[in-house]
């Protein structure tokens, strides 16, 4: 179905209602936003910067996602609106047959080949260890989750039941942290027009409860952890005092652990840290002068540009294994 054929079944169906279209003047410029009304898939009312107000209906035709304009809500009434919009939907359904059917298969991909396109368009733009953890999510819970769905006809009690199967196979967070991946992909196939807008079924899923791990140390469970990691950086072991180190950091500072362990010395700048890659992005963290004074009793080793180095593994960072596993032996 054409654009032209479209616009004449508008204006027969306005005309019908008692709307002269030659008195309407539609605004120009980009939409604010979209307001599905729901009385008709895909029928709502487009805002603009100026004020004005238009109803519009979208729907699949001839495998393309087209979007119709029907006219200004200042000259037409939501019903009139709504009768020209069940017309247009009315042609949209019944004009499909077996050459349409194929133009839609083409233009609207199945769930695991879109998967991949998402994939290959979106994920460069994930941190390095997000992309590591999205890799093994999309592995293991999305590779074969809807097997010959395409994915304009991904619904609600399709996502419904695959959330209640993941989480019976991973624990809560990890469910939302999945769904999460799932539901932006199927934002992007309403940006990249392979859906209608605002039909992300996800939307219907309602997330595992987070739960609060909130715990403090004590007073005494600081002083104790405090001479405990005393007399683990007075030892004579090469690895075990660069790690006692990185804990009382982490204990001063209120850094995440990988923020520490992969400190460089370039990032030390007086009394801060410029960390250029955290969970929130790059930001700056001041330094009191008790961690201060922990990093100046850092050894220095030519060529290695990290604060803190096992000569053990000759790498980078301790790790959270080898922070804990000091903390144990003490």
């Amino acid at each position: 179905m054409t654009a032209i054929a479209l616009k004449q079944i508008v204006t027969e169906a306005l005309a019908e209602v008692g709307v002269d279209v030659a008195s309407m003047r539609l605004p120009t410029g980009k939409p604010r936003e979209t307001t599905w009304l729901g009385i008709e898939p895909g029928f709502g009312v487009r805002h603009y910067a100026t004020g004005r107000n238009i109803y519009i209906v979208q729907t699949r035709m001839a495998g393309r996602l087209r979007t119709v304009t029907i006219g200004p809500a200042s000259v037409i009434t939501r019903h009139q609106a709504t009768v020209v919009a069940r017309r247009v939907l009315a042609y949209a359904r019944v004009g499909l047959d077996p050459v349409t059917e194929r133009k839609r298969i083409r233009s609207a991909p199945r769930f695991d080949d879109f998967l991949e396109e998402y994939w290959q368009r979106w994920s460069g733009r994930w941190k390095a260890s997000t992309l590591v953890a999205n890799e093994k999510y999309r592995r293991l819970y999305l590779d074969d989750a809807f097997p010959d769905i395409f994915i304009d006809a991904l619904n609600e009690a399709d996502v419904t039941r695959w959330f209640a199967d993941l989480n019976n196979r991973m624990g809560p967070g990890g469910a939302n942290r999945v769904v999460a991946i799932l539901s932006s992909l199927l934002n992007k196939a309403e940006s990249w027009g392979y859906r209608l807008e605002n039909t992300n079924p996800c939307r219907a899923v309602r997330p595992n409860r987070k739960r609060k791990c909130e715990r403090f140390l004590s007073r005494a469970e600081l002083e104790r952890l405090g001479e405990a990691l005393a007399r683990v950086r007075s030892s004579e072991d090469k690895v075990r005092p660069i790690a006692a180190t990185a804990i009382a950091l982490l204990l001063l500072t209120g850094c995440r652990a990988g923020e520490i362990t992969s400190l460089q010395w370039q990032d030390l700048r007086g009394n801060r840290l410029k960390l250029r890659d955290s969970k929130t992005g790059p930001r700056t963290v001041w330094l009191g002068d008790e961690a201060r004074a922990l990093i100046d009793d850092l050894p220095r080793l030519k060529n290695i540009p990290w604060l803190f180095w096992s000569p053990r593994v000759t790498a980078p960072s301790l790790g959270n294994a080898a922070i804990l596993m000091s903390l144990n032996r003490s």
